[in-house]
């Protein structure tokens, strides 16, 4: 039927095929549904949820390696090794042996440092820990949101195949009537068989196209169950959403939250290129046991020592690649405020789009009671010269369809507003 908004349909059947969430578990009321709730229990059944959790686990993790760098650092070591030469004194002192310390020296040893000057470096690896799991929410955030428009898609679709099927009935009705009418002026012979039949053959093909409705409702109600982990009967009660008005063309979306904390970890990473180039001090303590002496140069015999002090150490190596690590993070930058611009452009070109869809179906509404009522005047005049015998059977059934196509439109029309307020809504993220 070319009425049927055929393009939504394919989009909601090409849903049943990569729909893979789990099967529902417990059955809706009887009560009329929402948009907004099913809205709601798509987002807690949608297994990617579960994610939310995991990525504060693994924030708390990362913040506590990130603290613990300025815990006490333990290191256990030992070494042998041999030696081209050793420290001598040749010259000779009276009644004094000097011995000679061997070449082969062994030592083993535990040594303790703790950092000082690391409150900088850690605390920007925090930040960047930090920034690192809300840029994850944030990607999580992006795509629950892609579950508003599937499950909207979902729920209009159900709401056209109900307006189709209600004036279905109404048809039905109708044409029920007329049959009954006609087998009268048939058993008094003022009509023909024919003409019953023909009434017949229209209220068979009315039940033919309600079959085929049934189905492809039963077919998204499926599908619904599944986003929403709630069973939900195929002749359920979708209550028809409010209307919405627009308020304006500013985007608020996940992805431009999602941009903004890309380049805010950025802007922390470059901070902490340049906190791993500045000197570092700390405390340190030593203890072991060597031979020769590891402190006593004359002493050849195995002995326990330590030492203990203040440490300044200078990673100049950092400098060697500081430098392109900070354009790298620039680059990276500029590479995010251009996705941010082709996304804002591509948004705004599709709000563009679905603004003028409803400005035509605000049209179309405004001609549709009218022409319902004129169809609904032809109609009855047509019934009136059928019963004289001036028309057809035929003559009139083709006003009869043509009435139910006015009604159908108009009711078509309505539910397709409103999708398309709702998608122009979910476009921008207001």
């Amino acid at each position: 039927m070319k009425h049927q908004p055929a393009t939504v349909f394919k989009r909601i059947r090409h849903l049943l095929l990569i729909c893979t969430i789990a099967a529902p578990a417990s059955v809706f009321a009887q009560e009329s549904l929402t948009l907004e709730s099913c809205l709601k229990l798509a987002r807690e059944n949608y297994p990617l949820i579960r994610q939310h959790d995991l990525i504060e686990k693994s924030k708390e993790y990362s913040l506590s390696n990130a603290t613990a760098a300025y815990l006490p650092q333990i290191n256990i070591a030992g070494q042998a090794t041999h030696q081209s030469d050793v420290t001598q004194v040749e010259v000779p002192i009276p009644n004094v042996e000097i011995p000679s310390v061997s070449k082969d020296q062994y030592k083993v040893y535990a040594e303790i440092y703790q950092p000082v000057s690391e409150l900088t470096t850690m605390k920007w690896n925090k930040k960047n820990e930090e920034a690192t799991s809300a840029v994850d929410a944030q990607k999580l955030e992006v795509d629950l949101y892609q579950i508003n428009e599937r499950v909207q898609q979902l729920y209009f679709g159900m709401l056209l195949i109900n307006a189709q099927l209600q004036q279905i009935e109404l048809l039905q009705n109708d044409l029920s009537s007329t049959l009954t009418r006609m087998q009268s002026l048939v058993a008094n012979e003022v009509a023909i068989q024919a003409d019953a039949d023909a009434v017949k053959v229209a209220i068979l093909q009315a039940d033919q196209r309600k079959v085929d409705l049934e189905a492809n409702r039963r077919a998204y109600a499926d599908m619904l169950s599944r986003f929403t982990g709630q069973q939900v009967p195929a002749d359920a009660k979708l209550q028809l959403p409010a209307g919405l008005t627009p308020s304006g063309q500013d985007i608020h979306r996940p992805e431009t939250e999602l941009f903004e904390r890309q380049k805010q970890r950025l802007d922390i990473q470059s901070k902490l290129v340049t906190a791993r180039t500045l000197p570092r001090i700390g405390l340190f303590f030593q203890g072991g046991i060597g031979q020769p002496s590891p402190l006593n140069m004359l002493s050849p015999d195995l002995a326990t020592y330590y030492i203990g002090g203040v440490r300044l150490q200078w990673p100049v190596s950092a400098f060697y690649t500081a430098g392109r690590q900070k354009k790298i993070i620039a680059i990276n930058q500029q590479m995010i405020d251009t996705q941010r611009d082709v996304f804002l452009f591509n948004t705004q070109l599709q709000a563009s789009k679905q603004n003028e869809e409803m400005t035509r179906l605000q049209g179309l509404l405004s001609r549709d009671k009218e022409i319902v009522v004129l169809r609904g005047n032809i109609k009855s005049a047509a019934k009136a010269k059928l019963e004289n015998g001036t028309i057809t059977v035929n003559d009139y059934l083709t006003e009869v369809n043509a009435e139910n196509r006015a009604q159908q439109d108009q009711m078509l029309h309505e539910v397709q507003l409103r999708m398309a307020q709702y998608q122009y809504q979910n476009t921008l993220g207001n």
